[in-house]
């Protein structure tokens, strides 16, 4: 009788612990998943950024009409 409820503890035990393996995987997998959106989320705003730091360096680097119609 003994060995019996002892063999149902160890399978209780057991299938608590895969239990809590799965989901411990899930919760990195989910964690993964945010931090690479983040991620991307960072990324296109960077790069939305390096865009309009060029944009606004192409019209301040224009030369005005005065700076052309003068001679070297």
């Amino acid at each position: 009788m003994l060995a019996a409820i002892v063999l149902l503890v160890l399978i209780a035990a057991a299938a608590a612990a895969i239990v809590v393996r799965r989901r411990s995987q899930q919760v990195i997998k989910r964690g993964k998943a945010n931090h690479q959106a983040e991620v991307n989320s960072l990324n296109a705003r960077l790069t939305q950024s390096q865009y309009e730091h060029a944009a606004l360096l192409s019209i301040t680097e224009t030369p005005t009409v005065n700076e052309e119609s003068q001679p070297a």
